[in-house]
């Protein structure tokens, strides 16, 4: 039987990655005023926050052609590494990237001329973790837990969906029509059937939903 353990020390706490996040906007805001905000999108199955860090340098009528950029992290709860690896991003366009500028960049590193243009070009929107539910279930009860946590009503052990396979475009096809019901890889009921649109109007993500 699965039982409760002690979270592993290489994982970041949910409410720890909320309080960088937090962190990470206040800094970028420093370094220019009103160029990041922290959005909430939503709540997750259980309950949980879900928040996107948007950076947006030089905002101005032309702004609108950037490109935007949609960066996400932890949609399988059991893949650790994900979200550090996204906090590690933010952190290096908003510590690295924003302090720079195209202009003087040349005279650095290429990270720092990477970063620099990437903040000056386009606008980043990042879900830094996409499944906060499977993700702690993952840290406190099963390692290789992969789904969120959804009742589906379909048995006790076929519980969550994989979020990955619950988009629209061509959902239930080939492979995830065939493990539809399978315990570890579940597409779930009809595409985006947990969710409600969020307010970034056309920001999509099946675990994004108002509750």
């Amino acid at each position: 039987p699965v039982v409760t353990r002690q979270p592993s020390n290489s994982t970041i706490d949910p409410t720890k990655i909320r309080r960088s996040l937090i962190e990470l906007k206040d800094r970028c805001n420093e370094l220019h005023p009103g160029t990041c905000s922290l959005e909430r999108i939503g709540r997750t199955f259980e309950g949980r926050k879900l928040f996107v860090l948007k950076i947006a340098k030089n905002k101005s009528p032309d702004s609108s052609k950037k490109t935007a950029v949609w960066l996400d992290a932890g949609i399988h709860a059991r893949e650790w590494v994900s979200p550090a690896t996204a906090l590690y991003i933010a952190d290096q366009l908003i510590n690295v990237g924003l302090p720079a500028s195209l202009s003087n960049a040349n005279q650095s590193s290429l990270t720092v001329i990477e970063a620099a243009e990437i903040v000056e070009r386009h606008e980043i929107m990042m879900l830094i973790l996409y499944n906060p539910d499977g993700y702690e279930y993952s840290r406190l009860r099963n390692r290789m837990w992969r789904k969120n946590r959804e009742v589906n009503g379909m048995r006790r052990y076929c519980r969550g969906v994989d979020l990955n396979r619950n988009y629209g475009y061509r959902w239930a096809a080939a492979l995830a029509a065939a493990a539809s019901r399978a315990p570890t890889i579940s597409a779930g009921r009809p595409p985006f059937r947990p969710l409600k649109r969020a307010p970034y109007g056309d920001t999509w993500s099946p675990e994004s939903r108002d509750c």
